[in-house]
């Protein structure tokens, strides 16, 4: 089909259509996607009459301009290219397109953990390095015996992340909500929020710090030991103190015992059994340990029932930079070999699951074991010869 120009009455151009193009809605012109305008109309068209040649301009109608307005619709291309990260494990393959954006509207409300969603968070954790020099710990939050409102708890889980990257500069969190049955208690028969977590960077052991809040009280003395005081909910639901612990001079805090402090500060239940059972900590070893956490926890299909507190984010990264990611490795491509490529590692993953999946055949993500090696198979698939390409006959 022929590109459809629209012209003025005085011979500008205002806006040109390429039927062509594929429809992507919700995709607009970014550093991501750089692209060039699909349509903008003219200034001199919808922001008044145009000056005649060494006169004044006449006067507008009145009104607002609109000339600021920046155009809805655009193109976009991309080019043919492969992506590795060295110490993770996705790979990465995209064909050459070229497609229409279109801006939309504010985003719906979030009903549940969708498809699409849950390959967003394994491909972003496939990014980050399985090998750091401390392993991450696998940390677990849990809800009180009488489960508050959903919007109290996605609050308290806000008011908890603050706290994190408060004490933890240079700590970074990896977290997934899980909507889980609840088998006992006051809630039971309920699908309630859990919340689990990667934290890296973050030490075992550490000094205290003063915490002032409603239920958990810490302050230094004068000797340089520190009194913790924690207050609870009686019986009649009043605020009593429970336990005065007075800790001695040289004595370091614990991550699970900052854990549960602070979890029990920010949910505000007042449940003492929230206080020492709300959380769990797993101090990980080893990547084969990393890798068992995140196949049975992180990345576990969601099988929740109608619940309110389906709401919300699912998943989510506190500090950013401070996650250990892989290293970056971008190729760029002709479209053949992109396919090619494809080609190679769909059937390579067809062969470990045995069984049939769903693919894009524009796009794809893939998650393997050692990414060097698939990097040397790029690099011979692209005719790069490097010390560690592989002499291949075929």
């Amino acid at each position: 089909m022929s590109d459809s120009p629209s012209i003025s009455g005085n011979g500008k151009l205002l806006d040109q259509l390429k039927p062509a193009l594929k429809l992507r809605p919700g995709i607009l012109d970014s550093p991501d996607q750089p692209g060039k305008v699909f349509q903008r109309h003219s200034t001199i068209a919808g922001g008044g009459p145009e000056a005649e040649r060494g006169e004044a301009a006449p006067a507008s109608a009145p009104g607002l301009s609109n000339s600021h307005i920046r155009s809805l619709l655009c193109t976009s291309k991309q080019v043919a290219q492969v992506e590795i990260w060295r110490g993770g494990s996705l790979v990465h393959c995209q064909r050459e397109d070229e497609f229409i954006c279109v801006a939309t509207g504010k985003r719906g409300a979030v009903h549940g953990f969708s498809r699409k969603s849950r390959s967003r968070m394994i491909a972003t954790q496939a990014k980050i390095r399985w090998n750091t020099e401390r392993p991450p710990s696998f940390m677990g939050n849990t809800c009180p015996d009488l489960v508050p409102d959903a919007d109290h708890v996605i609050g308290a889980w806000s008011k908890f992340n603050r706290r994190f990257e408060r004490r933890f500069p240079e700590g970074a969190l990896l977290w997934r909500k899980e909507i889980m049955n609840r088998k006992s208690g006051a809630c039971e028969g309920q699908w309630v929020p859990h919340y689990h977590s990667f934290a890296y960077n973050c030490p075992r052991a550490f000094e205290y710090q003063e915490e002032r809040g409603q239920w958990v009280n810490l302050r230094q003395r004068k000797d340089g030991g520190w009194t913790l005081k924690i207050h609870c909910l009686d019986d009649a639901g009043k605020r009593v103190l429970h336990s005065c612990e007075e800790i001695p001079p040289g004595v370091t805090d614990r991550l699970p015992e900052w854990w549960s402090r602070n979890w029990y500060e920010a949910m505000g239940s007042g449940e003492l059994k929230h206080y020492f059972a709300g959380t769990s900590c797993q101090q990980i070893e080893t990547v084969e340990g990393v890798r068992f956490y995140t196949a049975k926890y992180m990345a576990k299909v969601e099988e929740a029932g109608e619940s309110p507190h389906c709401k919300g984010r699912w998943w989510g990264i506190v500090a950013r930079p401070n996650i250990p990611w892989g290293e970056r490795i971008v190729m760029e491509c002709t479209d053949e070999q992109a396919i090619t490529l494809m080609r190679v590692l769909r059937r390579y993953v067809l062969g470990k699951a045995k069984r049939k999946f769903r693919c894009n055949h524009q796009s794809m993500n893939f998650l393997v074991n050692d990414p060097a090696q698939w990097e040397r198979f790029v690099n011979w698939a692209m005719g790069v010869q490097t010390s560690e390409t592989p002499q291949i006959t075929i």
